[in-house]
């Protein structure tokens, strides 16, 4: 049996590098799976973003045209879901009400809103420049 332990490399000579530290080439695959990492993380969060403000114009957008066609219907303002629908899109319809004066039919109970359809587009527009100004102002890390 050999009790003996191998051989101890030289103590003072260290011509490799430790083995922690990457090679330059490797420090440069690290430094671009990273970038790469960040770029996607990026887009990811400004999707999310852009996908939730559809989201809330989608609803906006739908709580309108839900309110012009109990107008256009001639809806029982007294009935529950009407003035539910009435009372939750009355904050978004008045910056719009009396820009022009709707048209009626059926005795006054029918009512063509002009003022809803301009407060949508308008709504719409404004939905698509948010997210047109979220991409702008994004950084590019390409």
């Amino acid at each position: 049996m050999n009790d003996q332990q191998p051989p101890r490399p030289p103590q003072g000579d260290r011509t490799s590098q430790p083995q922690n530290t990457p090679l330059p080439s490797e420090r440069q695959r690290l430094h671009t799976v990273q970038h790469r990492w960040d770029t996607v993380h990026q887009d990811v969060v400004t999707t999310r973003i852009v996908r939730g403000i559809y989201y809330l114009g989608g609803a906006l957008e739908l709580l309108l045209a839900l309110r012009f066609l109990l107008q256009f219907s001639g809806a029982n303002r007294d009935n529950l879901f009407a003035r539910f629908i009435y009372n939750l899109s009355a904050p978004f319809a008045a910056p719009f009400d009396g820009l022009f004066s709707p048209p009626t039919f059926g005795g006054g109970a029918n009512i063509f809103d002009t003022n809803l359809l301009v407060a949508m587009v308008s709504y719409s527009i404004l939905v698509l420049l948010a997210i047109r100004l979220i991409w702008v102002f994004r950084v590019d890390r390409r």
